[in-house]
Formats: C-alpha cells, sequence, structure tokens
C-alpha cells in the first residue's frame, strides 16, 4: 500500500469525486422528471440498455464512424453519467426489494 501519493493518484482521486458528483446531480435531474416511479426489472433493463445505446451512439461520434462528425468529448461523458445514475437506480431498487417477490 503506498503511503505517498503521486500527483497522478490525486487528480485521479479528484476525478472520480467530479463523475460521483455529475452522477449524483443526474439522479436528482431524474427524480425531478420521473419522481420514484417503480417499474419492474425487465422494464429497468430496456430502460439501461436504451441508455447504452445512447453512450453507443456517442462513441461512433467520437471515433467518426461513416455518416457522423466528430464531436468533443461531452455528449459521451454526459451518456456515460445517464447510465451510471440509472444503473444505481437500478441497484437501489434491487437492495429495497430484497425479500419480497418481483
Amino acid at each position: 500500500m503506498k503511503n505517498n501519493p503521486t500527483p497522478g493518484d490525486i487528480a485521479r482521486f479528484e476525478s472520480r469525486e467530479t463523475v460521483f458528483y455529475d452522477i449524483r446531480e443526474e439522479q436528482k435531474r431524474q427524480y425531478r422528471i420521473h419522481g420514484n416511479s417503480l417499474v419492474d426489472y425487465l422494464m429497468m433493463y430496456a430502460v439501461l440498455m436504451e441508455e447504452l445505446g445512447e453512450v453507443a451512439e456517442a462513441l461512433q461520434i467520437h471515433y467518426r464512424m461513416p455518416g457522423t462528425k466528430r464531436t468533443d468529448k461531452t455528449e459521451l461523458y454526459t451518456e456515460l453519467i445517464q447510465v451510471s445514475a440509472y444503473a444505481a437506480k437500478f441497484a437501489e431498487q434491487v437492495l429495497l426489494d430484497e425479500g419480497e417477490p418481483t
């Protein structure tokens, strides 16, 4: 175990904190839009896959797949944050449902 973090370690930690903050802000945004709507696991899976599809589209744009133009990484980052926030909601629902039939 390292006792003295390198500048790279510190930068990685700070960027991780930014990511976690952005996920939490996205969770708040999603809650404002959808409230605490409960759906079954298959529907949550479908929504998660739809969000992952948007990540795939952002990757295609970033890597200039035919018919696309290159953009900065903002769109890709935004889509990954949305996927992370929804995946966390899904995981939270599983924990809340523990012991209940679904």
